[in-house]
């Protein structure tokens, strides 16, 4: 019996209006070739986490003139994730012959589209809440030269992230007073918001089209929390596709936080029998106080009490180096927890997350990864005891 030959996925284009049918939205219109099948020469889509979400592609001026339809807000569908492109730069070798390079960004960055304006209403005990009340506050009513703005994507989320005590059950007014998420609010988009709360509250952003999530630990992610890791990887002396990098730039083994009533919090190690003298930082943390600094202290801690390592893996390179073994799993998704054993260094067991993958848009292949110390959630400094002083 012949074996199935697998196929690709067809890289398509979409129309800038698809899903729009007046103000209502379906995204039930991405389904399908949509106006264009691509054939690109180059196509690459790069995520990081709580980071970028981009797409790069190259296509010839083909004769069908499918590279015609490669316009400025029109929307890429590739590995199943839609794209709108940004930049579109055409260059000819040739009288007739020439490539289009496209530039396209993920679909939730067109919530940098609609602005908090000043004014709006914003309440709820949950990041959730906060976020759909951004979503209505961005979308203003009662006036017919706005009526345009209504006309917007339903984005629907989910997260297990709430805000402190102190947001709770406020209004927009009072919530920018707070000291502890000063500057979260009006006068900045919906994108803009929502970074700026994972950035202030911890947490890791999933995105699926005009889906996000954010959650403790990235939706659908393997590794930590108990979890199967998502790759167990030995690397030996050669170093053939690998790139290393050690940094201390922030390292602290003690470090103390200061509130504008000169409330003071501080952390440190228990031992300092590996280091010649304390590493000292501090940090002075504006429209706070004693009661709102000491999660954000501890959570500056957590991540610089170690080094950061950051290792950058080129998947096709690898297989040329005798001395690098998956020992198992070989998924490799952003936000995903595994652990490397790096024998040039002497560690035993180093928990790495993939934070930035660099997929090849036609085949699906994952061709770079990058790994970091784990960061995007905070420390749960409430049931960890501090360690000794870890040189690695």
């Amino acid at each position: 019996m012949t074996e199935p030959v697998s196929q690709n996925q067809y890289i398509s284009v979409f129309g800038r209006t698809t899903g729009m049918n007046g103000n209502n939205f379906d995204p039930i219109e991405f389904e399908g070739n949509g106006i264009a099948v691509l054939n690109p020469s180059k196509c690459q889509i790069t995520e990081t986490l709580n980071g970028g979400y981009s797409l790069t592609l190259t296509h010839p001026t083909d004769a069908d003139n499918a590279w015609k339809t490669l316009y400025p807000l029109n929307f890429i569908k590739a590995q199943g994730q839609i794209f709108r492109i940004q930049s579109v730069e055409t260059s000819y070798d040739g009288a007739s012959s020439g490539n289009v390079s496209v530039y396209a960004e993920h679909v939730t960055y067109m919530m940098n589209d609609a602005w908090i304006f000043h004014g709006s209403i914003v309440h709820g005990e949950w990041m959730g809440s906060f976020l759909d009340s951004a979503r209505d506050a961005s979308r203003p009513n009662g006036s017919t030269e706005w009526s345009a703005e209504k006309r917007f994507p339903n984005f629907t989320y989910s997260t297990d992230i709430s805000f402190p005590d102190e947001y709770k059950t406020v209004q927009l007014e009072d919530f920018l007073n707070l000291q502890y998420v000063h500057d979260i609010g009006e006068g900045k988009t919906r994108y803009q918001v929502m970074m700026e709360a994972i950035q202030k509250f911890g947490g890791e952003l999933y995105r699926d089209n005009f889906y996000f999530s954010i959650y403790k630990r990235m939706e659908h992610s393997l590794g930590g929390d108990g979890k199967l890791d998502a790759f167990d990887i030995r690397l030996g002396e050669n170093m053939l596709g690998i790139k290393r990098k050690v940094d201390i730039s922030n390292f602290c083994s003690y470090f103390k936080g200061y509130a504008d009533d000169g409330g003071t919090y501080a952390f440190s190690y228990s031992s300092m029998s590996g280091l010649m003298n304390n590493i000292v930082r501090e940090k002075h943390y504006s429209n706070a106080n004693l009661n709102t600094i000491e999660h954000e202290v501890a959570s500056y801690f957590g991540y610089y009490m170690k080094p950061e390592f950051t290792y950058t893996l080129k998947l096709k390179d690898l297989r040329q180096n005798p001395d690098f073994k998956l020992l198992s799993g070989v998924r490799f998704k952003v936000g995903d927890i595994g652990r490397i054993v790096d024998e040039r260094l002497g560690l035993d067991s180093l928990r790495l997350e993939t934070t930035q993958t660099k997929t090849n848009g036609i085949t699906g292949e994952v061709e770079e990864i990058t790994l970091k110390s784990t960061s995007a959630f905070k420390w749960d400094y409430g049931s960890v005891k501090l360690p000794d002083f870890p040189l690695y």
